[in-house]
């Protein structure tokens, strides 16, 4: 079963795949922004509440990630199938996180504590899976680009923190939401087309060379010898 989703998942078009997403992101991108800008009954596209169309967008990307990497897991070996897996669970958590706001209710400093150690496993097996496409040589600009994305919407986030009391609401406030989540999506797109990358390459593994049989290199050094002595 998972060696045929493994084909499909390969057959997907990922230059197409990329522009739809890519066209997706900047549209809600844009629409948070014109809610920020104008009175337009456009709550259901704002970029900085929860169970809005951005959420339940960034919330299908991350389950993508996390089958993608659950899939890669299963047909990997030692310490990549672990890596794998535990990137899987964390963008399942994730989802359901950017789903039903959990970190935003636990507050962001407690949320730090809490998630710390989890966040460096996370790293971790980042690390592994980036050594695993590099030895599959697909998907590394993308997987190392992905995570420089998600930092700098981390950095953006602690921005709006320290504007939070006395800014929120205010554009400035808004236009960084608007930034910040549409960073974190484009992140996870670009974690999902890494995937993706290194399933096609797992679905057209590299061959074996072929293993001649002790008769087989019998019969060629005969041959060998016969034309030699002939010369």
């Amino acid at each position: 079963m998972s060696d045929r989703l493994i084909v499909l998942t390969a057959r997907i078009d990922r230059r197409r795949l990329t522009g739809a997403l890519a066209a997706i992101i900047v549209g809600l991108m844009l629409l948070g922004a014109v809610e920020v800008f104008s009175s337009l009954p456009l709550a259901a596209f704002d970029l900085d509440l929860e169970k809005t169309v951005p959420a339940a967008f960034s919330a299908v990307l991350l389950l993508a990630v996390a089958a993608c990497a659950a899939l890669a897991g299963a047909h990997s070996r030692g310490r990549s199938r672990l890596a794998f897996w535990i990137l899987a669970g964390f963008a399942l958590f994730m989802a359901f996180d950017e789903a039903l706001a959990i970190h935003e209710r636990i507050g962001h400093s407690s949320w730090l504590r809490i998630y710390a150690p989890v966040i460096a496993a996370v790293g971790l097996s980042w690390l592994a899976v980036l050594g695993e496409l590099r030895r599959h040589g697909s998907g590394v600009r993308l997987w190392i680009a992905a995570a420089g994305v998600w930092l700098v919407s981390q950095g953006i986030e602690a921005i709006q923190l320290t504007m939070k009391d006395q800014q929120e609401g205010g554009v400035a406030y808004g236009m960084l939401a608007v930034l910040e989540e549409g960073l974190e999506m484009s992140g996870s797109a670009m974690l999902m087309l890494a995937l993706i990358c290194a399933l096609a390459s797992l679905s057209h593994p590299e061959p074996e060379p072929a293993k001649r049989s002790l008769r087989g290199v019998a019969v060629e050094r005969l041959l060998q010898g016969r034309t030699g002595s002939r010369v």
